[in-house]
């Protein structure tokens, strides 16, 4: 009987938490800080190609893309200029949106299974002002490194290209959840790689959209790949 009041009073509490405002307003904070010193405290190194140099420095846009469990370190991608993310309606997005708004990052909410139409217009109209923009194309809820054609459609409708980044560190914690979800540890060694850009027609079939979400998934999960293999980390 006490066991089952315990637990439904971490049910309770969890779902209050996830829902305040206020909690999230400090849990942000919490977060940002923590974020900043763990970046902080790693040595950081980049193998961006040539071709991204006006991109990072933010003299074009893009669409920069991230698998889900590696989004950790993406609000330090930040190039200059405004900069937003596409986060899901999901409980935990309103945290996210909030620690986002910590690092000067704006967000568009929406998700493959949810508001997606919606989301697709905020981000044409983040475009419109001259945006880059950040997507997980397996978010929120996976499958593993399974890519939605979310920033398929994003890139037909506002001409940016696509760029895939990856992250790994040296040292890290690993969740068990559904994304494998990676922190690194402070006074690691963090790498970023990006592959080459991804240039989608204004126009596709079914058959092609399906393959250049396909080339997509597999351009990041090389980024990706290429990042473990410098850190040393297993797949």
């Amino acid at each position: 009987m006490a066991r089952s009041l315990k637990k439904r009073a971490k049910k309770w509490l969890k779902q209050k938490l996830k829902h305040s405002q206020g909690a999230h307003y400090i849990l942000s904070h919490i977060a940002a800080l923590a974020m900043r010193f763990i970046y902080l405290s790693c040595r950081v190194s980049r193998d961006y190609p040539a071709s991204l140099a006006p991109y990072d420095k933010g003299q074009k846009r893009a669409i920069f893309i991230f698998w889900h469990g590696r989004m950790i370190m993406m609000p330090f991608l930040k190039p200059r200029g405004e900069f937003v993310v596409l986060i899901s309606h999901h409980n935990d997005g309103s945290l996210i949106t909030t620690t986002m708004e910590r690092f000067g990052i704006g967000a568009v909410r929406g998700s493959k299974s949810q508001g997606s139409s919606e989301a697709v217009r905020g981000l044409v109209d983040a475009a419109e002002r001259g945006a880059n923009m950040a997507i997980t194309p397996d978010g929120p809820r996976g499958p593993f490194q399974v890519a939605a054609p979310g920033a398929i459609y994003v890139a037909m409708r506002t001409g940016y290209p696509i760029i895939p980044v990856g992250f790994s560190a040296t040292r890290h914690w690993r969740l068990g959840s559904w994304d494998k979800f990676m922190i690194p540890k402070p006074f690691s060694r963090i790498r970023f790689v990006a592959g080459d850009m991804i240039h989608v027609p204004a126009e596709l079939d079914a058959d092609a959209l399906k393959a250049a979400t396909l080339n997509l998934a597999e351009r990041l999960s090389a980024a990706t790949a290429t990042a473990d293999i410098h850190c040393g980390v297993q797949p």
